[in-house]
């Protein structure tokens, strides 16, 4: 049997026009835990504000996260939240979080490179390559 680093749960935000979910994470060491809720539920609650619930009163939101990866101490997870304000479009907005689920450090993209090693303009070639591909 394999034990994951983190054992989730989704939590229900709901309100007027507004129905998000989010994750909620449990870890042996809660002082990390609570971090790492903290974090996740701040940016949920910031993503919600960027996309205007609450300054316009015909903005509808719904928003819901898809793990990534629970391994090798690593919990990465993407934000997917949809704001419709009226026209002819709404708007998605992907955020990620990667968390070491030793510390709760967050890490950045960068973080995950060796320094000096040029992974944007590497990353930037494999993005091109493969955006250029057609079905």
């Amino acid at each position: 049997m394999v034990t994951l680093p983190a054992t989730v749960y989704s939590q229900q935000m709901v309100k007027k026009k507004l129905n998000v979910y989010y994750p909620v994470v449990y870890l042996t060491n809660q002082a990390v835990q609570h971090s790492m809720n903290s974090k996740i539920l701040q940016r949920t609650n910031e993503l919600i504000r960027q996309q205007g619930y609450g300054e316009n009163p015909d903005t509808e939101e719904t928003g819901y996260y898809e793990l990534k990866t629970n391994e090798r101490n690593v919990f990465s997870l993407t934000l997917v939240n949809f704001a419709y304000s009226g026209g002819a479009h709404g708007l998605t907005v992907v955020v990620p979080l990667t968390f070491n689920v030793l510390t709760g450090k967050t890490y950045q993209l960068k973080d995950l490179f060796k320094k000096d090693s040029n992974y944007v303009s590497i990353l930037s070639k494999i993005a091109r390559y493969y955006g250029s591909w057609r079905i």
